[in-house]
């Protein structure tokens, strides 16, 4: 990666720049910077000023300066009665702004996009493919995908090894890579310096870092405070096209003695730097007697880096074979042609402000170079101004600091007001109030007056003596006169809160001005969205700023790989990562590439919360679902795993639907056997119970027709007799008859 700067480090140091031609070039740069009117790097005043206004504590001496009367200018301004205590009115909307901008966080992402890695995870997921075909061939054979080459972890479906591809697969360069700069990042407390760019973008318009490399040779990323920072004028917000930066850094002469060369040293006069009128020490800065040590005492040190370019000639030299071939430059070759190869060197010095001393004086070590493009070389600061017009940044600082000096002004002036408002008194006609009599007794005036006081209630006299109308009610109160210019001033600052609120995008919704438990979710949803529309900039600005940052701090991490200063890193990342780096030096050769992934805020993790529930009560997915796209961060990764989980579900639903088709098919069929079965066994069954009854009933017959026939001849029997008794009856009727007969003929003859 660095091959240009190490070639030229083989070159000694005073043949390449002297130190005098370096301080010469830092001079003029800072003639530059300091001489130009468009450089806004230096409003450092007015950035004090801004920074003030934005922790709500302004320098309450402009407004005195307004307020008080000249009489008083010179006096004691206490004589207004008026509290100059700040209103933390603009601090409150800076912190919200601050919180939303701190808390849209994200996942840094390194991924390896040169041709050889893109051949690694082609063939990578070539593989995992047919490991997956594979095994769904062999599942119903009851082969484990296990003993097919997958893990548990591993994708069981092509789906599913898209997704993977997409945000689980990662190159073992990418890989180590990522790891040491999250280490780096952590070790140096990168969230502080994040939380400081952000404070910087939201009041001055402009966030700024840098990496470097300490004595004890570790990568360390810096923040530089935007008051501290300057450069050459440039129209680019993200400030690719400067040549020349630095900052204004406070280091003690024990420091500057450490950066001075043995030559630098032994030439400097630290004795007359300790006792200058700009020294300070570290527990006094109004201490300069000699109980201090010298190298505590603390001067105000510029750190420049500018690029220069320089040439390295090579030859061309054409082969008896017709291929050309390029190497050093030679003597005594026949058939080369000398090429000057133009590229980037970046130098650096340091320089003890109101001195004339320089000192650190050198080309920068291990200078940062692009993979894919070696001859650039690259300043250690990076800057993000998102708003950069005509060379002055679009600071939400500026937008609200008259803002909130009118709403000091207001606050002021109402508490002056308030203050000399007297209390509210009577007008009283005296002449209707005296001699009042009531039952012919007269009423004193002052205890009339006190009666009034007391109850409310007057007595006067409508007439006077000579009968005439006295007048009307002796009696009228007397308005103050201070709610006209109270509401006045109070309207001011209710306008000046309206006008803060539109400009920053918050509104009584998202700022908790106006709380309601009743509101519709969908309405805050919209509130909290046009917060977001408002200062969505601040979020990609701080963004852009960590991706530099990153970006640099990977090209040293490479570069380290493959000098083996990595080794410094083995303890934190590993016998495992430094093995990686040992076998694979060609890693400062790789194209990484930076990703950001964003966490979802706090209504899209609200949304995925309730597709989660829905899923979950339909069945769509699982508990075990549940709880792991619940610890995803990418927002498009959750989206993208809910479908593919659901998708799966639906295929083992359908499956499973299948199956229980299958299953209730053979039991029907098997019913269906066992109906038959059973049928067949109830025909036989019936059939010999038939058989059995009609045996039975054969018998019974036999036995019925016996007994009938019994039954006849019994029946005949009877018949006969009762035929015989019958003519019996009727032989000895006709006897009787005959006789009745006999009789009565004999008598009738007598009787003739």
């Amino acid at each position: 990666m660095n091959q240009y700067t190490k070639d030229s480090h083989d070159v000694p140091f005073s043949d390449k720049k002297k130190k005098d031609w370096i301080v010469t070039q830092a001079k003029k740069f800072w003639d530059v910077y300091t001489s130009t009117s468009k450089a806004f790097y230096n409003d450092r005043y007015k950035a004090v000023e801004r920074k003030l206004h934005m922790l709500g504590r302004p320098d309450t001496n402009q407004f005195k300066k307004i307020l008080v009367p000249k009489e008083l200018a010179n006096g004691d301004a206490s004589q207004m009665r008026i509290d100059w205590s700040p209103l933390p009115i603009v601090s409150k909307v800076y912190k919200m702004i601050h919180s939303i901008v701190e808390k849209a966080g994200y996942d840094i992402d390194i991924q390896a996009i040169d041709p050889v890695a893109q051949d690694d995870k082609e063939k990578y997921y070539a593989e995992l493919q047919s490991k997956i075909l594979m095994a769904n061939e062999l599942a119903e054979a009851g082969i484990t995908p296990e003993e097919v080459g997958l893990s548990k972890e591993s994708p069981t479906s092509l789906e599913e090894a898209e997704i993977h591809m997409k945000f689980g697969y990662k190159h073992q360069a990418a890989y180590e890579c990522e790891s040491a700069l999250n280490l780096i990042l952590t070790d140096n407390k990168y969230d502080e310096i994040r939380s400081q760019v952000i404070d910087d973008l939201i009041t001055h318009g402009a966030g700024i870092v840098m990496d470097d490399i300490d004595f004890d040779g570790e990568i360390k990323p810096k923040y530089v405070r935007y008051e501290d920072f300057f450069c050459d004028p440039t129209n680019d917000p993200y400030h690719n096209d400067i040549t020349m930066c630095g900052h204004i850094e406070e280091m003690s002469i024990g420091q500057i003695k450490n950066y001075s060369s043995p030559e630098e040293y032994e030439t400097a006069d630290f004795e007359a730097m300790v006792h200058s009128a700009a020294s300070k020490t570290r527990f006094n800065s109004n201490r300069t007697d000699r109980a201090i040590q010298d190298n505590n005492v603390m001067k105000h040190v510029a750190i420049m880096q500018f690029i220069s370019h320089s040439e390295i000639p090579y030859e061309s030299i054409k082969k008896e074979d017709g291929k050309t071939v390029f190497g050093h430059k030679t003597r005594g070759k026949k058939n080369k042609q000398i090429i000057n190869a133009n590229y980037d060197l970046v130098y650096e010095v340091r320089w003890v402000l109101d001195t004339d001393y320089y000192f650190g004086a050198k080309l920068v070590t291990n200078m940062k170079r692009d993979a894919n493009d070696l001859k650039r070389g690259h300043l250690n600061y990076h800057v993000v101004a998102p708003k950069l017009y005509e060379n002055r940044t679009f600071a939400f600082g500026d937008q609200v600091m008259a803002i909130d000096k009118a709403l000091h002004i207001a606050w002021f002036k109402l508490q002056n007001v308030i203050a000399r408002a007297k209390p509210n008194g009577i007008l009283i006609e005296a002449n209707a109030m005296n001699d009042v009599t009531v039952g012919g007794q007269k009423v004193p005036f002052k205890d009339n007056l006190a009666m009034y006081a007391f109850s409310g209630n007057l007595m006067y006299r409508k007439v006077d003596d000579d009968g005439e109308v006295a007048g009307d009610i002796p009696i009228r109160e007397l308005d103050n006169g201070i709610k006209d210019e109270a509401d006045r001033y109070f309207g001011i600052i209710q306008q000046e809160m309206q006008l803060l609120r539109d400009i920053t995008g918050f509104n009584e919704i998202t700022d908790g001005s106006t709380p309601n438990a009743r509101m519709l979710k969908s309405v805050g949803q919209m509130a909290q969205q046009s917060t977001n529309n408002a200062i969505n900039y601040l979020m990609t600005a701080e963004q852009k700023v960590t991706e530099k940052l990153c970006r640099s701090l990977m090209m040293r991490i490479q570069d380290a790989a493959e000098d083996g200063s990595i080794v410094g890193y083995q303890k934190a990342l590993g016998s495992n990562s430094m093995e990686f780096f040992k076998l694979s030096k060609d890693v400062s050769f790789r194209n990484l590439g930076i990703y950001f992934n964003n966490h979802p805020d706090m209504y899209e993790k609200e949304l995925m919360v309730q597709r989660l529930e829905t899923a979950l009560q339909s069945g769509q997915i699982t508990l075990s679902d549940v709880i792991w796209i619940e610890g995803m961060t990418n927002l498009y990764q959750q989206k993208l795993y809910l479908d593919s989980r659901i998708k799966k579900n639906e295929e083992r639903k359908a499956m499973l639907e299948r199956q229980n088709m299958e299953v209730n098919a053979q039991t029907q069929q098997q019913s269906l056997q066992m109906n038959q079965q059973a049928e067949q066994q109830r025909l036989q069954l019936e059939h010999q119970s038939k058989m059995e009854q009609i045996n039975a009933e054969g018998n019974w017959r036999m036995q019925i027709e016996q007994l009938r026939m019994q039954g006849l001849n019994v029946q005949e029997q009877e018949k006969s007799r009762a035929r015989a008794y019958q003519t019996d009856k009727n032989a000895d009727a006709k006897i009787v008859s005959s006789e009745i007969s006999s009789k009565g003929k004999e008598a009738a003859v007598e009787e003739e």
